[in-house]
């Protein structure tokens, strides 16, 4: 039997997804590598959307600034709940890089899961409140990245492309 390979968009982008997306219970960690694969998207966004992305080599964006330069150049009205989306996952991330103790992070998650509830109209499974956090944040944060790398028109289409940051890593 012959092998065959599957032209898959994209496919390096989902490879890392399920490569570095952890499968333990440790919900920093989840939060951590999560925040960082949408911050390759994000990266990639701004490589394919700029005439000279090396001019923003030395700049050392923030996340946050990473955002607003996409936000500027993808906006669009149906998608606008993308940006508050990552950027409750920004603040969440942040709580955990900067503060020992989180008395409020799992209604914080719980926040940022009810926000993407009210503005994506399917389900989306993580809302079962019956199945644990750490499986819910997996299944959002494989949501959001799979908002950026597929750009799908359904969610206002945020993007042609998406795994030049896959291909930069592997590059380093």
């Amino acid at each position: 039997m012959s092998e065959q390979k599957i032209d898959l968009p994209n496919a390096d982008a989902i490879l890392r997804l399920v490569k570095h997306l952890p499968s333990v219970d440790d919900t920093t960690l989840i939060v951590l590598k999560g925040h960082l694969l949408i911050e390759e998207q994000l990266v990639s966004i701004l490589e394919s959307s700029l005439k000279y992305p090396r001019a923003l080599d030395k700049a050392r964006l923030t996340f946050a600034q990473r955002i607003s330069l996409v936000k500027a150049l993808k906006h669009r009205d149906e998608n606008s709940w993308v940006w508050e989306a990552i950027g409750k996952l920004n603040s969440i991330r942040n709580d955990l890089a900067h503060k020992l103790e989180l008395p409020k992070l799992n209604k914080k998650i719980e926040d940022f899961f009810t926000f993407i509830k009210s503005t994506v109209p399917i389900d989306l499974g993580f809302n079962n409140e019956n199945e644990a956090i750490e499986s819910r944040l997996r299944s959002a944060l494989a949501f959001l990245h799979g908002v950026f790398i597929r750009g799908s028109r359904a969610l206002g289409g945020i993007t042609e492309g998406g795994d030049r940051a896959s291909q930069r890593s592997q590059r380093q």
